[in-house]
């Protein structure tokens, strides 16, 4: 897919995939911030942010990421 484009993605286009589920024994948490994905100069460009979350006064800092898929026209 050719990104002619700088920006916010195109949700028209792109969809980002929420998920908090167990991947090789890891919990692993996406997100569909817009914050941590963008397009600049035809690149698409991913940003892990640190994001801190307090649990059962348990202090853990998660690391979220994101899952994009291309949905072809």
């Amino acid at each position: 897919m050719n990104l002619t484009y700088s920006g916010k993605l195109d949700t028209n286009k792109w969809n980002f995939e929420v998920r908090n589920q167990w991947y090789n024994n890891e919990l692993q948490a996406t997100t569909n911030l817009q914050e941590n994905a963008k397009v600049e100069d035809g690149v698409l460009k991913i940003t892990a942010l640190k994001r801190v979350k307090v649990e059962k006064n348990i202090l853990q800092l998660e690391l979220e990421l994101i899952k994009l898929i291309i949905y072809k026209d």
